[in-house]
């Protein structure tokens, strides 16, 4: 007790920096709980879903020539789909079409709003479930220009949107009906800042539509969920997904481009890939809601 009173008598005494040693001292104990708090946010980075450990987002792999070899977060549209097709170990399957950031959408009744937009599947919910508050999540997904809205996104329309329309400000005639509200998902979540999903039927209305598409139209992200105890990521199923691509990609080889697929688990993916949300360079991309095909192989059998 007598050394903590000397050592407050000493605080003021001039000449020995006391009040800066510890200013220094507490600003370093607040960086070192920030760096803490991030290392532990980015560790339960999408760990919110259930069996988070079985599913994995799909990135591409190309190689042209004799370039060095590149991965892409994103996919063709149809690679997912057509992986649960052929592979039994796959679960369910799902794609994410980004459609528009900070779009500024017109109500009923002329007020404005702003949200960010995502083109998704029906198999969305299947894979990453969310608490449905209003509506039926299923039935909005499988219907052309309905959309699901986060809770908070129905607060910013000042609630009661079962049924309101809301008008797209960039893209000409995309009017959706609100047919179901979610709860938000978590701020450690991807999916955290989706104020608006729209159902994939509805983007052949106003663009290209290369959802089916095995080559080409490179701008979706894909994820599968599968059974317990499959480790795509160690090569569970690799030689089926040879085969995939040799039997329906022939016409890459024509062009020199090797193309294969990886898996990585989707807690681990913001963390242990460096590439993202990157679209492969050899696939063109106009405004943010036209998509081109620039060169396309569709999933039909």
């Amino acid at each position: 007790m007598n050394n903590i009173k000397q050592a407050l008598k000493n605080i003021p005494r001039r000449g020995q920096h006391n009040f800066v040693k510890i200013l220094c001292l507490g600003v370093g104990f607040a960086l070192a709980s920030v760096l803490i708090a991030k290392l532990c946010f980015e560790r339960e980075y999408d760990t919110c879903y259930p069996d988070h450990d079985r599913i994995y987002r799909i990135s591409e792999i190309i190689q042209r020539g004799s370039d060095p070899e590149s991965m892409y977060g994103n996919t063709p549209g149809g690679i997912a789909p057509a992986l649960k097709k052929y592979i039994p170990q796959i679960t369910e399957a799902t794609r994410i079409n980004p459609c528009c950031t900070d779009e500024e959408m017109k109500m009923d009744t002329e007020r404005r709003v702003k949200g960010n937009v995502y083109i998704v599947d029906s198999c969305f919910f299947k894979v990453f479930p969310a608490r449905i508050l209003e509506g039926d999540a299923d039935d909005v997904l499988r219907k052309p220009f309905y959309c699901l809205v986060s809770r908070t996104m129905a607060e910013r329309m000042g609630g009661d949107v079962i049924g309101r329309k809301l008008e797209s400000t960039t893209i000409p005639g995309l009017v959706m009906t609100v047919g179901a509200v979610y709860e938000d998902y978590p701020w450690n979540s991807t999916f955290h800042d989706y104020d608006v999903m729209l159902s994939m039927a509805t983007q052949r209305s106003f663009s290209y539509d290369g959802q089916d598409n095995l080559v080409g139209n490179d701008r979706y992200r894909s994820f599968i969920k599968v059974a317990e105890g499959c480790n795509p990521e160690l090569g569970d199923f690799d030689a089926t997904v040879k085969s995939i691509v040799n039997k329906f990609l022939r016409e890459l080889k024509k062009e020199e481009i090797d193309f294969s697929l990886a898996f990585t688990p989707i807690s681990e993916y913001t963390t242990r890939t460096a590439t993202r949300n990157r679209c492969c360079p050899y696939c063109s991309s106009s405004p943010p809601w036209y998509w081109p095909p620039a060169c396309s192989t569709t999933f039909l059998s």
